[in-house]
Parts: C-alpha cells; sequence; structure tokens
C-alpha cells in the first residue's frame, strides 16, 4: 500500500496537502509530458527515409558543385573526367582554365552515396540534356522500392 501512495504522490495524483488520491484528471504536468512523449516518437522519422533524405541533400550539393563548374569553365565535365572533376583538375577530355586548388565539391562530401555505391554521372545526359545524376539506391542497381528507390535529377522515368 505504501507503494502506491509513494507513486501516486510522484506522479501528481494526490492532493498536496491532505494526501488523498485525487478524483479529478491528473496535474496538467502529467498531460504535458504525455504530450511531449507522444509527439516525439511520431516526429521520429523511419532510418531509409532519413538515409534517402541525406541522399538527396548530397545530390543537391553534387548538382550545385556542377553549376558553379559549369559558370566558371562554360561546360560540364563530360563522362569521360566524371565526378573526380570536381575535386580535382581533369586531365583528360577538355581542360579547363583556372581550376580553383580547392575544386568545387564541399568538405567532406564523397563521389559515393549513402549506402556506399558509386553515384552514376552521365555527360551529356539520356534524360536531361545537361547531364544525369543518380543514385540507384541501398542495392546499387536502377529500380526498385522502399531503401532500393532510385534518387535521380530527372524524375521517375526509368533508367535505360
Amino acid at each position: 500500500m505504501r507503494r502506491v501512495a509513494s507513486f501516486n504522490r510522484v506522479c501528481g495524483l494526490t492532493n498536496r496537502w491532505s494526501g488523498r488520491v485525487r478524483d479529478k484528471v491528473p496535474s496538467s504536468y502529467t498531460g504535458v509530458i504525455a504530450l511531449f512523449v507522444v509527439g516525439y516518437f511520431a516526429s521520429r522519422p523511419i532510418h531509409e527515409n532519413t538515409q534517402a533524405q541525406r541522399q538527396q541533400r548530397n545530390n543537391a550539393e553534387l548538382e550545385h558543385a556542377l553549376e558553379l563548374y559549369h559558370v566558371n569553365h562554360g561546360t560540364y565535365p563530360d563522362s569521360s573526367q566524371g565526378l573526380g572533376a570536381l575535386i580535382g583538375k581533369p586531365t583528360i577530355g577538355k581542360l579547363p582554365r583556372g581550376f580553383p586548388p580547392e575544386g568545387y565539391l564541399v568538405r567532406g562530401l564523397k563521389l559515393t552515396d549513402v549506402w556506399g555505391n558509386a553515384i552514376y554521372y552521365e555527360s551529356p545526359g539520356h534524360h536531361q540534356p545537361s547531364y544525369d545524376l543518380a543514385s540507384w539506391g541501398a542495392d546499387g542497381k536502377p529500380g526498385g522500392t522502399g531503401a532500393d528507390t532510385d534518387i535521380t535529377n530527372w524524375g521517375t522515368e526509368d533508367a535505360s
């Protein structure tokens, strides 16, 4: 009986002065805590969605770096140069003049997707006139659903 009384007191179910169990609703603090806990768990994203969102941000950063390259050199790196042309000055294909020593990529951005697979890049592209950029999802193959969904710069068409 003593445990129940102390539990009731800790949870705010007893009247502070008389020690009797309240007949009405628990204290407003209990309601606020319950709302906080429910809201916290309801707002947490599923893990695979977070990885897809991270890859979408990575692709956006790569697209930004490609646009900077295009503005400075009048062209995108071609397929033979690949995304490596954003890190160091290309040695094949059309060689850019005035290449910045730090390259075009944000520090720490890798040329692999969040699942460790190579990022697909082709310029000129089949789906976009400038370039095609894609992560093939967790399985590393075109097509798929769930964690294997492709993240591309051309939408939801089939990648062929």
